[in-house]
């Protein structure tokens, strides 16, 4: 089943349970409005009874009885399943119908009670009336009494659940088709998912996007996350054959000097010299083409996570100590290199990692520095970071290729093509900065050099 099926069945069923759990509650509440009903009807019948009971004192005989004459003009003693009585003070009946006695039930003023008589229920309410305030003692009780009938419960109920019964099915039909055009609006998005990935996957069409209107909702999401997902996935080929073109033109040339001086020292005789010559420059060419994998390879090893990562902690400024003094060792065009600052800032990490990214910047701020040039190496810190700059006064770098010479085999403008290397010195330390929670930016002005910044995570 399609998840617009599974989502109405469940939407559906859900709406079952509901109605049925509604028609329940309804029933229980219906008799219980039912009851209610009855009661107020009763204690408003007592009480108008009550209020029409008009009696005088005749005298008090000599064995304390008190005679009393009743004045019931407006009295109704019947109305519908509603009955009236009187009793004086002692509980004897003055006035009702003698076959239905209740003198055994005590009285209790205003209160709702209920008595079987053989299985029968009945509804009993008392009201004591007191004709002379000054005689207190001398009352009459007015008694009224409702015959509980099952029918008018089961009438009560049974209209209502019928009414219940005959809309409520009605309402869910109507709620499972407007669920289900929800769900098919709600995933109309997933549709477009799946349709791009189909797309892709027959065509490998890596440019196609869902584009679905803005949203905040999880559907809108996944599909902004699926758009990102293929971008990043279409940069990742681009980067990929982009990589396999400049890595296979990158060996295609020592690889042709290699075969082509091969070719001519065996078909040419040559002086031991002129052989010495030709091993000379095959030997340089392999040896370019030896770094050049060599760097692939740590390259591939850092992007793969394959190297094997030795975090432990080190003193920064020890390291970059180290680190210029084998630079000063490779130093050219008289430029002065001033390593300062981090003796006291402690990090965990991988320091051969971090002693790569320093050495290839340093390296980089030679290629390209000037005549007679600076390099300055600082490391500062701050409370989850360490700051290390390496910073020249070199020919500096254009605005539109800073975005761009952290890329493999990226070199920038032919003035600095034309300085070896391969251009994956950057890639490489930018990747090993990554691995210590890192990274690295720069700024630069063309003609008056540049400054990379190296944040390590402590």
């Amino acid at each position: 089943m399609s998840v617009k099926l599974k989502i109405t069945l469940w939407y559906t069923s859900l709406m079952v349970i509901v109605v049925g759990l509604v028609l329940l509650f309804m029933s229980a509440l219906s008799g219980s409005v039912a009851e209610d009903n009855m009661t107020t009807r009763l204690e408003n019948f007592t009480e108008q009874n009550s209020n029409e009971v008009e009696y005088s004192i005749r005298y008090i005989s000599k064995t304390g009885e008190i005679l009393q004459d009743l004045e019931l003009d407006d009295f109704v003693e019947q109305r519908s399943d509603m009955t009236a009585y009187i009793y004086n003070s002692r509980g004897e009946l003055l006035h009702g119908d003698e076959e239905v006695y209740f003198t055994d039930l005590e009285f209790v003023d205003g209160e709702i009670r209920t008595k079987y008589i053989d299985g029968e229920k009945y509804m009993v309410y008392d009201i004591k009336s007191v004709s002379n305030p000054r005689l207190p003692n001398v009352y009459v009780w007015v008694r009224g009494v409702c015959k509980v009938d099952p029918e008018l419960y089961s009438g009560t109920v049974g209209s209502v659940v019928e009414t219940a019964t005959r809309i409520l099915p009605f309402v869910v039909v109507v709620a499972a088709i407007c669920g289900y055009f929800i769900s098919v609006l709600l995933l109309s998005p997933v549709k477009k998912i799946t349709n791009a990935a189909e797309a892709i996957s027959d065509g490998d069409d890596l440019s196609r996007r869902i584009n679905i209107n803005k949203g905040r909702d999880e559907v809108h999401r996944l599909a902004n996350t699926f758009d990102k997902m293929i971008g990043r996935l279409e940069n990742s080929f681009e980067a990929e054959r982009a990589f396999t073109s400049d890595a296979s033109h990158e060996l295609r040339t020592p690889t042709g000097v290699i075969l082509a001086q091969c070719e001519y020292s065996l078909e040419q005789e040559q002086s031991p010299e002129e052989y010495r010559e030709a091993i000379g420059l095959i030997r340089r060419q392999a040896k370019k083409m030896s770094s050049l994998i060599s760097q692939l390879l740590a390259f591939t090893r850092l992007e793969m996570h394959t190297e094997k990562i030795n975090m432990e902690l080190f003193n920064v400024g020890e390291l970059l100590s180290d680190a210029c003094m084998d630079m000063q060792s490779v130093a050219e065009k008289g430029i002065t290199l001033d390593c300062s600052g981090g003796d006291d800032i402690v990090m965990r990490g991988d320091q051969v990692l971090v002693c790569r990214i320093i050495t290839n910047l340093i390296s980089n701020a030679y290629k390209y520095g000037v005549e007679n040039g600076h390099i300055w190496v600082n490391a500062t810190e701050d409370d989850k970071y360490v700051y290390v700059s390496v910073k020249d006064d070199g020919i500096g770098i254009s605005p539109e290729e800073q975005t761009k010479i952290f890329g493999r085999f990226y070199r920038a403008d032919k003035s600095r093509s034309q300085v070896g290397g391969y251009g994956l010195g950057l890639a490489l330390a930018r990747q090993a900065a990554q691995l210590h929670s890192g990274d690295i930016t720069v700024t630069s002005e063309l003609g008056k050099g540049s400054e990379f910044i190296v944040k390590l995570k402590k």
